[in-house]
């Protein structure tokens, strides 16, 4: 039963994810959208060839390159380097739903919510927060962390109660036996997001001056099977790339997360505090 409930859940996310693209805040990133969502890929890419030659804002051409780019892990990256460089573009929500969005299509719940939960915290009056907030409770649902989803699903079904994502997100409640005992608010919401706590240890494997080694070592890691994130720090004048892998509660569960990555990999790691 349950897995016939991922399966339908995937397939309204699915249909979200479509829905989000049209949330673009810029015409002309929509109007790449839209070739992109009629199967014009071909003129899409073109368009975006002359925006690169009449050298429009770089913030804006790498968000439509990401966009334009088919495989999943090679836009992730895109999104990724995105984040880190423009932390307060005005595409920064989109960006960081469609992260979330390749990283939920691999499986990879936990790594998922990183760039949702960034998302909430930078973007609280984004249009796409409901579909931020549905995601979430897909993240957790798949997770088995039912209280968790059903509290993103009633965030989501607040939020926009007469959304795509709201709607799905109510269904989803009553699906999940939920209806009765989290109720579905359809004021509206308080400011502040109800979230369950954020883990508060990862293991660190790496820290690179270089960019493109800190990503090579982020896909190792993730094609292992790992959640995975890059975070940046100052350090004597030097910008390093750090590689974290995991979200944990205790340092004895990242300790064991390091031990187990030290023995198999013969790798040094460092346990690490959000």
């Amino acid at each position: 039963m349950k897995m016939k409930r991922i399966v339908e859940f995937r397939a309204v996310w699915l249909a979200l994810c479509l829905a989000a693209c049209l949330g673009v805040r810029s015409q002309t990133a929509q109007d790449l959208v839209e070739l992109i969502e009629t199967g014009k890929t071909a003129e899409a890419r073109q368009r975006l060839a002359r925006m690169e030659k009449e050298r429009k804002s770089p913030e804006q051409l790498m968000f439509l390159r990401g966009l334009l780019t088919a495989d999943g892990d090679s836009a992730a990256h895109v999104y990724e380097r995105f984040l880190m460089l423009y932390p307060e573009s005005r595409f920064g929500d989109e960006a960081c739903i469609r992260l979330a969005q390749h990283k939920f299509a691999q499986g990879l719940y936990q790594s998922a919510m990183r760039p949702l939960r960034q998302l909430m915290q930078k973007y609280p009056d984004s249009p796409i927060l409901d579909k931020c907030l549905f995601t979430a409770g897909l993240c957790y649902f798949n997770l088995n962390k039912m209280d968790s989803a059903a509290i993103f699903f009633k965030n989501a079904a607040a939020r926009s109660p007469n959304s795509d994502a709201g709607r799905s997100a109510k269904d989803h409640l009553a699906s999940m036996g939920a209806s009765s005992a989290v109720a579905v608010n359809t004021a509206p919401r308080e400011d502040k997001v109800s979230e369950p706590p954020i883990p508060r240890y990862a293991v660190q494997v790496g820290a690179f001056a270089n960019q493109t080694n800190a990503v090579m070592r982020k896909s190792f890691f993730e094609r292992a099977g790992y959640p995975v994130e890059l975070r940046q720090k100052r350090k004597d004048g030097t910008t390093l790339v750090l590689v974290w892998i995991g979200t944990y509660a205790t340092v004895d569960e990242a300790r064991q997360t390091g031990e187990k990555l030290k023995n198999k990999y013969g790798l040094s790691y460092h346990l690490v505090t959000e």
